[in-house]
């Protein structure tokens, strides 16, 4: 099993209940109960900021993009860029994300640990939102990638849709939204190790190298997928917090 788990070779079909399943158990202990109302006082500020900043650094990225892909493919024959894609690859083109999270999630339900489930189930809502958006992306903009050697401007070329070509679903990265979802989720929760949230970062990063280097992806389909993994993070992250702030009262009022 663990050799299966990390040749990335555990059956799909699994994971997707297994995540089902972990859906459920959530939906059964009350996990969007309070969502609505979340969704009547939420603030929309942190999001605004968010998307100013990358919406900027995304307009400067796409006009690099031809320039910034090359130098990357120059990368093709050094050991460390061939050690960082391989990595990034396993990240992104696996379901090792959707397995691990699963596991982890089971782990804390048999030891009775609070917090590894929460995590764990955050996690995973954090990147499905991430990569449901990216999808919703991709069929609207229908960017050619890099290997259809149209250039960084195809846009909208209805043979994406027509024929199902995947050559034109290229903005955004779907490899990079469900990493950056899941790892931008890790990021607001582990606020008290500077490291690690940091480190967790990297994890985005080295899955849209691998992206690039093996002509899937432009640059700048890689940024947009890391500015949606974090604002989907953020919008879970918020909501958690603003659950536990609610129980936390609750548990007050009946002392």
């Amino acid at each position: 099993m663990i050799n299966m788990l990390m040749d990335g070779d555990f059956p799909k079909i699994w994971t997707i209940v297994l995540v089902c399943l972990i859906l459920y158990r959530e939906l059964e202990n009350g996990y969007f109960k309070g969502f609505v109302p979340y969704l009547k006082t939420v603030s929309f500020r942190p999001y605004i900021r968010i998307l100013v900043f990358f919406g900027i650094f995304l307009v400067a990225v796409f006009f690099l993009d031809p320039f910034l892909s090359t130098k990357t493919v120059q990368f093709k024959h050094q050991t460390w860029a061939i050690l960082v894609a391989d990595f990034g690859g396993f990240l992104g083109r696996q379901v090792n994300p959707w397995v691990f999270l699963t596991l982890f999630y089971g782990v804390g339900i048999l030891w009775q640990r609070r917090m590894l489930p929460r995590w764990s189930f955050g996690g995973l809502l954090s990147g499905t939102l991430t990569v449901l958006l990216a999808s919703v992306f991709k069929f609207c903009f229908l960017r050619a990638r890099p290997y259809a050697e149209l250039g960084h401007l195809s846009f909208f070329n209805v043979a994406g849709i027509l024929e199902d070509d995947r050559a034109y679903q290229s903005f955004v990265s779907g490899d990079v939204a469900i990493v950056a979802g899941i790892s931008c989720y890790f990021l607001y929760q582990l606020r008290n190790t500077f490291f690690l949230r940091w480190l967790v970062l990297l994890l985005p990063l080295a899955t849209g190298f691998a992206r690039i280097y093996a002509g899937k992806h432009w640059p700048s389909d890689v940024v947009l997928a890391m500015g949606l993994g974090l604002l989907m993070a953020k919008f879970v992250s918020q909501y958690e917090t603003a659950l536990a702030t609610k129980s936390a009262e609750f548990e007050i009022k009946l002392k």
